[in-house]
């Protein structure tokens, strides 16, 4: 399995074609001004492919049970 996070060409919210190579098992803070896109970054880039990720690993049963989310635009 690969230990790095791959974004490649985000484009979320206040995102245009953002690509960041992400080391796992590390400590990251993500900063800037205001309204650069931390957040989308974050949450809906990384968090959701990690929790889509995640999904695709239980059975459908569960699955059809938990909350849908959206796959971000990566």
């Amino acid at each position: 399995m690969s230990e790095i996070i791959k974004v490649i060409e985000a484009n979320e919210n206040n995102l245009r074609n953002v690509s960041v190579d992400i080391e796992k098992h590390k400590f990251h803070v993500i900063t800037g001004v205001s309204g650069s896109g931390k957040s989308t970054l974050a949450f809906d880039c990384i968090y959701a492919m990690a929790q889509s990720s995640f999904y695709e690993m239980m059975s459908t049963y569960i699955v059809k049970n938990l909350p849908k989310i959206n796959k971000p635009n990566v």
